[in-house]
């Protein structure tokens, strides 16, 4: 995700917020003033409630690591949402993870599809269009669309 991205997706959260405020004050006879309290409320909570995605950490913790340049490190009692119990290989990466000796596993977040390419999948399409195969790797150049 570019920073212009996330940006303008904070830009797009605020702008939601208004137009929501607006018509549940109308809806619910109250104030525009009330209903902006209520949402941000909403807002509010959301950053400081732990995710299950976010492996029990916070968006707030989140993006305030990356604003320090710090890894997201996952909580021990998260490890099992990483590992796959039937892989031997996957429990002593785990084990060694849960060991005093083992390293810290870090995630990062770089979603496949943006919330703009669910809006425009026409453009998503065309961003990839141009795209090369590497003929002796046969791999598609940095440009590539994501691959499931």
């Amino acid at each position: 995700m570019s920073i212009a991205e996330a940006t303008l997706y904070g830009d797009l959260v605020k702008y939601l917020r208004e137009r929501w405020a607006e018509q549940a004050a109308q809806f619910n006879e109250t104030s525009f003033a009330a209903e902006s309290a209520r949402i941000d409320e909403i807002i509010r909570a959301w950053f400081f409630t732990p995710q299950t995605e976010l492996h029990g950490l916070t968006p707030r913790q989140v993006i305030r690591n990356e604003e320090q340049g710090k890894s997201n490190v996952i909580p021990h009692d998260h490890l099992d949402e990483i590992f796959d119990d039937d892989c031997p290989l996957c429990r002593m990466m785990q084990d060694e993870a849960l060991s005093s000796e083992g390293d810290e596993w870090h995630f990062g977040l770089a979603p496949d599809f943006t919330l703009l390419d669910e809006y425009d999948p026409e453009g998503y399409e065309a961003r990839w269009a141009n795209d090369e195969v590497d003929e002796d790797s046969g791999e598609r150049s940095s440009n590539s669309p994501p691959q499931d």
